[in-house]
């Protein structure tokens, strides 16, 4: 199966990559302890100004600075107009973009993520793979278990 890459399916899928790595990630663990820092830093400085400041930094610059970082890695490797052939053979994910042809086995994958129009493979040893969920069914995704 395939689909073809627009700036719009870049955005949607550069904030599916942002839910997903704060969800599956140890920013999940990492952002209630920089609240509780950025309390105490405010109660004891008795500067909430500061306390804002800290949650602030957690809670919307850092998924902002990996929303850009998503987005700049995404648009170059699938730069928009982009079609991306899909296949999902016995042992492997075979997927050809203008760029690149790959062929990966399953095991190099621990998990699979369907969210929204997207389908977010976690590659244990690098990071996530971003695709079209149109591309993959629920039989499909079960291989990556």
């Amino acid at each position: 199966m395939s689909y073809t890459v627009d700036e719009k399916w870049l955005r949607d899928a550069a904030r599916a990559y942002v839910w997903v790595a704060i969800r599956y990630s140890a920013f999940v663990w990492l952002l209630p302890a920089i609240v509780v820092v950025g309390v105490v830093i405010g109660l004891l400085g008795r500067d909430p100004g500061l306390m804002v400041a800290v949650l602030l930094a957690f809670v919307v610059v850092f998924p902002v600075i990996i929303y850009l970082g998503a987005r700049r890695a995404l648009s170059r490797q699938l730069p928009p107009g982009s079609r991306v052939d899909v296949t999902f053979t016995d042992t492997t994910l075979d997927v050809t973009t203008p760029l690149t042809t790959a062929s990966m086995s399953y095991a190099l994958f621990s998990r699979a993520v369907r969210l929204g129009r997207f389908v977010l493979l976690r590659q244990k040893s690098t990071g996530w793979t971003v695709m079209d969920g149109s591309v993959a069914t629920d039989a499909d995704l079960h291989r990556f278990s």
